[in-house]
């Protein structure tokens, strides 16, 4: 009967240290800040928007922490909660900025911006040749229609 109260004693004494030794490690760490999204438009300062494909990279303290790929031509991430953004965690600095292909990319002129929590809608222009104009799309056919017999001109109206 003594073996197995001392094997009792022995087995809870190491469970108390091991489980001790969590709460010691989990109280070190900080918990995560919360989440900082970023999404919003992304062109050239000559014009080009970032076609389909492109990546943006969310970098900081040098770190990439985050990149999404542009889906929509000119837009990176989405404005609907079930579109992708660039997620960050708050608490990892005080700014992002924000680079094209990798950390070492072409850096956007906005940059760096205050890494804030919530949804944040950051318009990004990189530097003039970042995307090539060649890949851009452009406007080959172009209808308007009309259910008003009024049309604004500089700022008068035209009847029609």
């Amino acid at each position: 009967m003594g073996r197995v109260k001392s094997r009792i004693l022995i087995i809870s004494v190491v469970l108390v240290a091991i489980v001790g030794g969590a709460m010691v490690v989990t109280a070190e760490e900080s918990p995560p800040g919360d989440p900082a999204l970023y999404e919003g438009d992304a062109v050239a300062e000559d014009g080009v928007l970032a076609p389909e494909g492109t990546t943006i990279v969310a970098v900081v303290d040098g770190n990439e922490e985050d990149d999404v790929t542009v889906e929509t031509v000119g837009k990176y991430g989405g404005d609907g909660f079930e579109n992708e953004k660039l997620e960050l965690d708050s608490e990892l600095g005080d700014n992002v900025s924000f680079h094209v292909g990798d950390a070492d990319g072409p850096e956007a002129i906005e940059s760096p911006v205050p890494l804030e929590s919530g949804t944040n809608h950051q318009l990004l222009t990189f530097p003039e040749g970042t995307f090539d104009a060649d890949e851009a799309p452009s406007v080959t056919d172009l209808t308007v229609s009309l259910d008003e017999n009024e049309v604004l001109v500089g700022n008068q109206t035209v009847r029609l």
